[in-house]
């Protein structure tokens, strides 16, 4: 081990400082990620005031999840702060071109603003509902996943540079 001109053990010292790096790292991305959840933060009126809207429903395949679309604009049934999340599995199993009637909401977003289906009627039946406190609870649950999967990725991302670059 060598030893520094006051005597400490440098190996010691530069790893605790590397430590420290990724803890303040990981701190700054929790912290901006919390600022953005609560200034996007809805409240419960939000997901009260709904407007309904019919059209032609289609479903577009990204990857391993889709868009739901309603004539041509997307349709979400999960939020957070960052955008639309998760699809309506209601909607991916009706044919093609069906037409539906869904109550939306406008939800602002990190990037952008989203329709945010509260309800989804076809053939005048529901095959889609939610309360305003559920899609609340859903809204805050998936923005603080979200955050900590950041947070992790910054990690894993200073992580990996210190392996590439020491």
């Amino acid at each position: 081990m060598r030893d520094d001109f006051w005597g400490r053990d440098v190996m010691k010292s530069s790893f605790l400082i590397k430590i420290l790096i990724g803890l303040a790292i990981f701190l700054m991305v929790g912290t901006w990620q919390i600022k953005k959840a609560r200034e996007y933060a809805p409240n419960l009126s939000d997901f009260s005031w709904t407007t309904d809207i019919s059209g032609v429903s289609s479903y577009l395949p990204i990857g391993r999840i889709g868009l739901n679309r309603i004539s041509g604009g997307g349709l979400y049934c999960g939020a957070t702060y960052a955008g639309g999340g998760a699809p309506c599995a209601a909607l991916a199993k009706l044919p093609e071109g069906s037409e539906i009637t869904a109550s939306i909401i406008t939800l602002n977003t990190y990037r952008g603003t989203i329709l945010y289906a509260m309800n989804i009627k076809f053939n005048s039946q529901e095959i889609y509902e939610i309360s305003p406190r559920e899609a609340l609870r859903n809204w805050w649950t998936g923005s603080c996943i979200k955050i900590a999967i950041f947070s992790m990725l910054s990690i894993v991302a200073y992580s990996l540079i210190l392996i590439v670059f020491t």
